[in-house]
């Protein structure tokens, strides 16, 4: 393989013309994309090449460029004797091609019909906690991991009290759990305003279910109060709490200073931040304490907030009841799955 096309692929963010690399010339122009933009855009008359191609995620633009990451994933189709690349782009382009995402200055996608979608956050306390700190959270304020919903030594470890948690659930289990609830991924909630025992948002942005999640989690129960006046989520609370959820969601959507909290700790972490275009296969749950002391469990793409009941006088959502009614229903379903995780937001011991 060309040196140049292994340097590109290794890292630089540039993109690669084909034809300088030896890669070939496409027939017609146009473009292969990610299998979740070729069926949002209905991309049709395309041969099993193209097929292949997108189930191993490579996207060629237009003029004969290759976008990263595609240039990791084609060296490697080529390494491990996937056949010609060459032949393979000069055979697959048949179509003009198809509408595809842009990114803005700050990574987020934007699909032709102008949905944004965010790079997912991944799970883990620390990335979550800078979050809610750089949106406006109190110091006091910190998400932990929880390894054990049982063991005593290892629940020692959370502080308490415990404001909420976050459980993330992969698609399977997830569904399993949905089967058995009365709702509906259809819009059906309409609650607004200060009355609410919670406050509810609809996801509309891609990939955004981790955020949503966090935010959930600080603007309900006894975390709200951590929240510091004049701050980014404070703004965005006391104009999104008199909206209906869909005048609500807009309020997220078309805030720029969420946009650029969420993408600033978006490619930190322990792992390569996933594209856009990857689907994801994990559902981001929040569990809190309602003003009416009821347990919540609060999920942007369902049709609004579920009940899952009273809690005890003096309990939080880590009690043996709020668990056994929201997160351990999940930890049945899963059957032996031990993809999921859960983390918790606390008040910080002094000492930490």
């Amino acid at each position: 393989m060309d040196s140049e096309f292994e340097r590109v692929a290794y890292g630089a963010d540039v993109d690669v013309d084909c034809r300088a690399v030896g890669l070939g010339e496409l027939a017609g122009g146009g473009e292969v994309v990610g299998e979740e933009l070729l069926a949002d855009f209905g991309y049709a008359g395309v041969d099993e090449d193209v097929v292949e191609m997108v189930e191993v995620g490579c996207c060629l633009r237009e003029g004969g460029s290759l976008g990263l990451p595609a240039c990791d994933v084609a060296l490697d189709v080529e390494e491990a004797g996937g056949g010609s690349l060459s032949s393979k782009i000069t055979k697959a382009v048949t179509n003009p091609a198809p509408p595809t995402m842009v990114r803005n200055e700050r990574g987020v996608y934007i699909a032709p019909s102008g949905k944004k979608t965010f790079i997912p956050l991944e799970n883990n306390p620390a990335i979550f906690t800078e979050l809610i700190h750089s949106l406006g959270v109190s110091p006091q304020l910190a998400f932990y991991d929880i390894y054990s919903l049982s063991d005593p030594d290892l629940l020692a470890l959370i502080p308490k009290p415990v404001h909420a948690l976050i459980f993330i659930s992969p698609a399977d289990v997830y569904h399993r759990v949905r089967e058995t609830d009365s709702g509906t991924k259809n819009l059906t909630y309409s609650g607004s305003g200060d009355q609410e025992p919670v406050i509810w948002f609809k996801q509309t942005i891609g990939h955004a279910c981790g955020l949503i999640a966090l935010l959930h989690s600080v603007c309900n129960g006894s975390a709200r109060r951590f929240i510091t006046p004049g701050s980014t989520l404070e703004k965005l609370l006391r104009e999104a709490t008199p909206l209906k959820p869909l005048q609500r969601a807009e309020v997220l959507y078309n805030s720029d200073e969420l946009e650029k909290a969420h993408m600033a700790v978006a490619f930190k972490g322990d792992s390569v931040a996933p594209l856009a275009a990857e689907p994801n296969g994990y559902h981001f749950i929040s569990f809190v304490q309602g003003k009416d002391g009821h347990l919540y469990e609060l999920e942007g793409s369902w049709d609004g907030p579920i009940d899952r009941g009273a809690m005890g006088l003096g309990e939080d959502v880590m009690s043996e009841k709020a668990l056994e009614a929201g997160i351990t229903r999940f930890v049945k379903a899963a059957e032996g799955n031990m993809e999921m995780s859960m983390i918790a937001l606390c008040t910080k011991p002094e000492d930490d």
